[in-house]
């Protein structure tokens, strides 16, 4: 019995370090009824760092929204809502400091204080997706994430890598009260 409450517990806890892997907040007109929005458009106003990550959030974006029944259409078809995009690649700077010691010499126990400072530089990225009304000026919703990204990555890993961060974030869309 103990090793199953063991297992469990493990279960458990991998599964929320599964779920916390991808950080992601988002924000919200409380006032609006998200439950009308059934269609979308593109608003003209999205920003990448290359065209080629640009392609792949679009693709994620409208997979993500197809498979939650949303339909795109195009913006002069009166959509429902509009969607936007913003992701920001940027050099990052980590600083860790290792210090203290406990050793043994001469006979005697003792306690030192070293530090060693280690610079690591790192890219930082950051996936904005805007839900705005259908006229293009008032925000609805925002659903954020920003994580270190990986070196050395192929188009198919950077491709998945961006699936995974359009599917946690929209899995928060529309909001619990909708």
């Amino acid at each position: 019995m103990r090793i199953i409450h063991c297992f469990t517990l493990f279960t458990c806890l991998f599964v929320a370090g599964c779920a916390a892997s991808i950080p992601v907040e988002t924000d919200y007109d409380p006032g609006q009824d998200f439950s009308r929005l059934r269609n979308y458009a593109w608003h003209d106003q999205a920003r990448a760092p290359s065209p080629l990550v640009a392609e792949r959030i679009r693709d994620a974006i409208e997979t993500r929204l197809a498979a939650r029944g949303y339909a795109r259409v195009e913006p002069d078809a009166a959509p429902d809502f509009r969607v936007s995009f913003t992701a920001v690649a940027e050099q990052a700077l980590r600083v860790d400091e290792m210090s203290s010691r406990l050793g043994y010499s001469n006979r005697r126990w003792g306690v030192g204080v070293s530090s060693r400072t280690r610079l690591r530089e790192y890219t930082r990225g950051t996936l904005i997706i805007d839900v705005i009304d259908a006229t293009g000026e008032d925000l609805l919703w925002r659903g954020v994430s920003a994580r270190t990204l990986g070196e050395g990555r192929s188009p198919e890993e950077r491709a998945s890598e961006v699936m995974e961060i359009v599917t946690a974030i929209l899995q928060q869309f529309p909001p619990p009260s909708a």
